[in-house]
């Protein structure tokens, strides 16, 4: 009695490993498609002017720290073309203005005056808003 062995040719073999997961290349261009699509959707609202209305954000929320743990008055003063926070100089982007805006941090750390800081660029129009109380800031 003869056993009869199959051979499988290497073209067969390669299929049938290929139908158990997919190859390093194929992985890295679906990653790669990926990746383009969400920064095409996610970009686009976050622009750098966006982006630079958060600093000064983040900068005011810092002098208010500021003036509570040193308990002293710390000066904000807006202009159209650049900011002054605490004796630093924020220049804005060259196609941003802002309308001009002044307050001071109290030593406890409350704001002397509310408002609202209206910063325009070529492409939108951003506010900061300043509240009473506990020197609140947020965007819009």
């Amino acid at each position: 009695m003869r056993v009869r062995t199959v051979r499988q040719s290497p073209l067969s073999m390669a299929k049938r490993s290929r139908a158990n997961g997919f190859t390093l290349s194929e992985t890295l261009v679906v990653l790669l498609v990926v990746f383009v699509l969400a920064h095409m959707v996610l970009l686009p609202g976050r622009t750098s002017d966006l982006l630079y209305v958060n600093t000064l954000k983040e900068a005011c929320v810092e002098a208010q720290m500021k003036a509570f743990s040193q308990k002293r008055t710390v000066d904000v003063r807006f202009n159209v073309n650049d900011a002054h926070i605490d004796g630093v100089v924020y220049d804005y982007p060259h196609a941003m203005a802002c309308t001009p805006l002044s307050f001071s941090y109290t030593p406890n750390g409350m704001i002397t005056k509310g408002g609202s800081l209206t910063c325009t660029s070529e492409k939108e129009t951003k506010r900061i808003v300043f509240q009473i109380g506990m020197g609140r800031v947020r965007v819009e």
